[in-house]
């Protein structure tokens, strides 16, 4: 057979059973507030395997589905080289679908029935080092609006762990008070949390507001927040670049601000995300409680919490070791 033959198609009814109830599947999860990355993260998880049932002939009718189809189709991701999160995250798509389908009754028993995740070592945790903060910090240390902003968001994120969805979503009238050295939260499922920074944080944030009031939307009420459970009317506390644009700083806005900042500090590229696995790693190693690092991360779970810890427990080990006969020696 030629790399190229066509592949058998399948009945219809099979893969319209399969939209159909994914369909179903996503709108629950809409009901229950999911955010619409999630949505858009389980809809191609559950793609992927329907084209690789189709691509072994097998069939994509819930009802037929089996324990082996799932197996081969957790191999094939495997043999890809696919990241164990991914891997993971497509494992537990699979299975929420299914226990879906079980508590509809359109499936008497799930093809996932007792079936243990695939196991896998932790994998690294990507940790912005003092050195590359002490360079980001520097490529901002100038006074203008840009170097103010940016330098209060830098401090903000490191000192608080807060998501990229949560520093869009501060209300500068509302959420944030410097006096106090603490700033309201409104973070996934509607859920609202205080959070504290220190006095370095709270004097870029002073520097930055005294340019923001400056801006020609220093006044400017809008919605604020990028996810559906966050947004609100408000004065958003990050402004993007009035020559560039008009409003709060979006998403996208901050992901190129510190892509531009590593590029000026001469660093390798960061992503905003390894703010906050700085953030839990620094909280851990200095003794802090695990759960309130669970609380003040925001984590509904300390599952998460979980990961980010084992995968920098290396790490966090080999930056506190004392070697033992040091002291033992001392003694003799």
């Amino acid at each position: 057979m030629s790399a190229t033959a066509t592949v058998i198609p399948f009945p219809a009814s099979d893969d319209s059973i399969w939209t159909s109830e994914v369909e179903t599947f996503l709108l629950a999860m809409r009901a229950r507030r999911a955010s619409p990355n999630t949505i858009v993260s389980y809809r191609a998880a559950l793609e992927t395997f329907r084209l690789s049932q189709r691509a072994r002939q097998r069939s994509t009718d819930p009802e037929q589905l089996t324990r082996r189809d799932v197996e081969l189709y957790l191999i094939e991701q495997a043999e890809t080289g696919m990241r164990p999160s991914t891997q993971m995250q497509r494992f537990a798509v699979l299975r929420a679908f299914f226990n879906h389908l079980l508590s509809e009754q359109v499936l008497d028993r799930s093809p996932m029935e007792r079936m243990k995740p695939p196991k896998f070592r932790p994998e690294p945790v990507p940790l912005v080092g003092v050195e590359q903060i002490d360079a980001l910090l520097a490529s901002a240390s100038g006074r203008s609006f840009i170097d103010r902003r940016d330098a209060a968001i830098i401090r903000l994120m490191l000192s608080t762990g807060i998501r990229r969805s949560e520093a869009l979503a501060i209300d500068l009238d509302n959420d944030l008070n410097i006096g106090a050295g603490e700033v309201t939260i409104h973070g996934k499922g509607e859920t609202v949390r205080t959070v504290r920074f220190g006095d370095a944080t709270a004097l870029a944030l002073t520097r930055y507001l005294r340019e923001r009031a400056k801006h020609r939307d220093a006044d400017l009420i809008e919605t604020i927040g990028d996810r559906p459970d966050t947004r609100r009317e408000g004065r958003p506390l990050f402004l993007g670049n009035a020559r560039t644009g008009r409003g709060g700083l979006s998403g996208p806005g901050l992901h190129a601000m510190l892509k531009r900042r590593c590029r000026a500090a001469g660093i390798d590229a960061i992503h905003l995300h390894q703010f906050r696995h700085t953030w839990t790693d620094a909280m851990l190693s200095s003794g802090h409680n695990e759960q309130d690092v669970v609380h003040l991360g925001g984590w509904t779970s300390g599952k998460m919490l979980g990961r980010y810890g084992a995968a920098a427990q290396g790490q966090r080990a080999r930056r506190n070791y004392r070697d033992p006969m040091d002291r033992i020696l001392r003694k003799s």
